[in-house]
């Protein structure tokens, strides 16, 4: 749970979409009331797929996610709600 700091939630590299979402290493995470929520980055193994499952965002100023430099991605069990600077 990252909740209330000044700028974001989570930074990661995300895990690759090879694990499969039951052996994902980064799952059951949320982040609420941060700048941003979470940033997601390519997984660093490699492979052009990555991948966040089981993460709650909300309530953030400016995004629930924001992705760089992934190719392709995929979201399991993935909360979004409410994040923008007009609540």
């Amino acid at each position: 749970m990252a909740a209330g700091s000044q700028r974001m939630g989570f930074i990661i590299a995300a895990d690759p979409c090879s694990l499969g979402k039951a052996e994902a290493l980064f799952s059951g995470n949320a982040a609420h009331t941060n700048l941003v929520g979470m940033i997601l980055n390519a997984a660093t193994s490699g492979g052009s797929c990555t991948q966040a499952v089981a993460f709650a965002t909300y309530l953030n100023w400016d995004f629930g996610i924001l992705s760089m430099k992934v190719n392709r991605g995929m979201l399991g069990r993935f909360g979004l709600a409410r994040c923008s600077p007009y609540f």
